[in-house]
C-alpha cells in the first residue's frame, strides 16, 4: 500500500456527514468497536474454506471505512475484496489488512482522546467545521457564493480577520482555487 494514504481523512469523513464532528466521532468509534477483529475473522474464515463469507466481511469493511474517511483501511479492503472475489489471496495483503486495522483503531483512540475538550469548545469547533465544509463544498463545485452566505459563514470559520478578508477577496474575484488554499492552509 502507498504510505501516503492517511489512516483517517477527517475532512472527507466530515464532508460525508455534513460537517457533524460529533457524529463522525460516534461513527468511527462504532467502527472501531465492531470492526477491530474483522481481520482475524477473515483469516479464520479463509482457513475454514469460507471465502465467500470472508469476502462479505471485507466488502462491508470497505464500504463503511470508505464512507467514514478511514482511507488506508478502505484502500487495503478494496484490494483484499478483489483478491477474495478472484480467489487469489496474497498473505501479505491479509497481514497488511490486520496492521492497518490495528493502526486505524489506535488513531481513532488518539483522536477520541484529543477531542476531550469542554462542550463549548466542541460546539465552536463543530460550527467552524460546518461552515468551513459548506464553503469548501461550494468552492469545489464552483457554485456561486452570495454575499449573505459569506457574511454568515466567514465569521464562524476559525481563521484570522486578515485571512477571512483574503478569502472574501478571492471569492469576489472568482478565484476559488486561492480561496480553497486559504481555507485549507
Amino acid at each position: 500500500m502507498e504510505s501516503n494514504i492517511p489512516l483517517i481523512d477527517k475532512a472527507f469523513g466530515l464532508s460525508q456527514l455534513a460537517g457533524n464532528e460529533a457524529l463522525l466521532l460516534k461513527m468511527i468509534n462504532k467502527f472501531k468497536t465492531e470492526f477491530a477483529t474483522v481481520p482475524e475473522q477473515v483469516k479464520a474464515l479463509i482457513k475454514e474454506g469460507k471465502t465467500r463469507d470472508a469476502q462479505i466481511k471485507v466488502h462491508t469493511t470497505k464500504g463503511i471505512s470508505g464512507n467514514l474517511g478511514l482511507s488506508a483501511v478502505f484502500q487495503c479492503s478494496k484490494k483484499l475484496d478483489y483478491e477474495l472475489k478472484s480467489e487469489i489471496i496474497d498473505d501479505n495483503t491479509l497481514d497488511e489488512f490486520s496492521q492497518l486495522m490495528a493502526s486505524t483503531c489506535n488513531a481513532i483512540e488518539e483522536m477520541d482522546e484529543g477531542n476531550s475538550s469542554t462542550g463549548r469548545e466542541k460546539e465552536s469547533a463543530h460550527a467552524s467545521d460546518k461552515y468551513k465544509t459548506k464553503l469548501i463544498n461550494k468552492l469545489n463545485s464552483h457554485e456561486f457564493i452570495t454575499e449573505s452566505e459569506l457574511d454568515d459563514w466567514l465569521p464562524q470559520i476559525s481563521v484570522s480577520q486578515a485571512v477571512s478578508a483574503d478569502i472574501r477577496n478571492a471569492i469576489d474575484a472568482l478565484d476559488y482555487e486561492t480561496a480553497l488554499s486559504l481555507l485549507k492552509g
